[in-house]
């Protein structure tokens, strides 16, 4: 079964009145798993807070990730990402 998913909410508006750049289409079970997205963004941003991330540093995150304009773009980002932290904890350059 496939859901619809509402990347954010607007107040006063209806869910059929989002344009289609804020819904994804995920499995019942990806959706189910975005209940723990307010905990799991709580969590990144304890995280960066306490491994010193200073507000210059988010905005350089946040203006990067404003250039991506595809679901797929962000994935690939996101594994760059994911790589790159493990070659950084082996030792790699």
């Amino acid at each position: 079964m496939l859901a619809v998913h509402h990347l954010i909410y607007k107040r006063n508006t209806d869910p059929w009145d989002y344009p289609d750049n804020l819904l994804l289409t995920l499995c019942k079970e990806c959706h189910g798993g975005e209940l723990e997205r307010p905990e799991t963004e709580g969590s990144l941003l304890y995280t960066l807070r306490e491994k010193g991330f200073l507000c210059h540093d988010l905005m350089n995150i946040e203006a990067a990730i404003e250039q991506v304009e595809t679901r797929n773009q962000m994935y690939i980002i996101s594994h760059h990402i994911e790589e790159t932290f493990a070659d950084l904890l082996k030792g790699k350059p």
